[in-house]
């Protein structure tokens, strides 16, 4: 329930604790036809670990979409989403992670987040999720607007630390680089094709820099 973005998760020694993949590029492609947005995300990451491991790919949903399409590629093995219920889904699932296949399964744990388990990563394998959803726009004060998340949430750092100028260590803080600590954040591009339907007042990104190239019909 604390991701902000897609990660994936991959499981650690200890029950219920994860450790994250190593995460690359994330590709956005936006339809908008009116008011309803197609989008598709690819994600890359990598197995760090030396070992053959089972992990969990989260991804937040935005309010009012729904997924309908999932694939995703690990190794040189292409998994194409099935829509079943959610019982024969399961026993699949479980059926090709015990004969050593490479496997995913979807499911929706909260009305915002979704997950998809994932079995038998290659060591130090790439993995390439691909997930497809629709959702509407927001309309608000006489604008629509559709927003994509990019970055999790700050971490805690406790208020001691903070009043004493303090920060994690290297050994506290993985991403602690050269005594401060950074967000090393892969690139995210967007790509969005807007076909409105009716005349624009003004098109503009409230947070990020974007090129506008208009195509006349």
């Amino acid at each position: 329930n604390e991701v902000r973005q897609g990660e994936l998760l991959l499981k650690a020694d200890h029950p219920g604790q994860y450790t994250s993949a190593v995460m690359g590029a994330t590709d956005v492609d936006i339809v908008i036809t009116g008011a309803i947005a197609r989008v598709r995300v690819t994600q890359y990451f990598n197995n760090p670990h030396p070992q053959w491991m089972e992990g969990t790919y989260a991804f937040p949903l935005p309010d009012q979409s729904a997924v309908d399409q999932m694939n995703m590629v690990i190794g040189d093995r292409l998994i194409k989403g099935v829509i079943k219920e959610k019982q024969e889904a399961r026993k699949s699932y479980d059926q090709a992670k015990q004969a050593g296949k490479s496997a995913s399964i979807i499911e929706q744990i909260s009305p915002n987040i979704f997950t998809t388990a994932v079995a038998n990563i290659p060591p130090e394998g790439e993995v390439r999720v691909e997930i497809e959803y629709q959702q509407k726009l927001s309309w608000r004060d006489g604008a629509f607007s559709i927003n994509f998340p990019t970055a999790i949430t700050p971490r805690y750092l406790p208020q001691e630390l903070i009043n004493r100028g303090e920060t994690l260590s290297a050994e506290e803080d993985p991403l602690k680089t050269s005594g401060s600590v950074k967000n090393r954040t892969p690139p995210t591009n967007i790509t969005i094709k807007l076909n409105a339907g009716l005349p624009l007042a003004q098109l503009f990104s409230r947070y990020h820099p974007v090129s506008v190239n208009r195509v006349l019909n």
